[in-house]
């Protein structure tokens, strides 16, 4: 499916030291990227365009399935 998008790669903790550093990496290679983070907030200052950001909490199993929609890689 050439044009379509790639499913994206989940990142957790990405308002922390790792995942504050990843996601640009991510995004720099094309990676279609997606966010959970407990407060949406902490992101949005960072100029992360077309990063899709899920509000919630790895322990909270609704949360998690959102952000788990289409993603083979976490």
């Amino acid at each position: 499916m050439s044009g379509a998008r790639p499913d994206p790669i989940l990142v957790t903790g990405a308002t922390g030291y790792i995942g504050g550093r990843l996601v640009p990496r991510l995004l720099a290679e094309g990676r279609s990227v997606r966010c959970l983070v407990r407060d949406p907030r902490r992101v949005a200052g960072r100029g992360w365009q077309d990063v899709d950001v899920i509000g919630g909490d790895v322990a909270d199993a609704e949360a998690l399935a959102v952000a788990m929609r289409s993603v083979d890689v976490a």
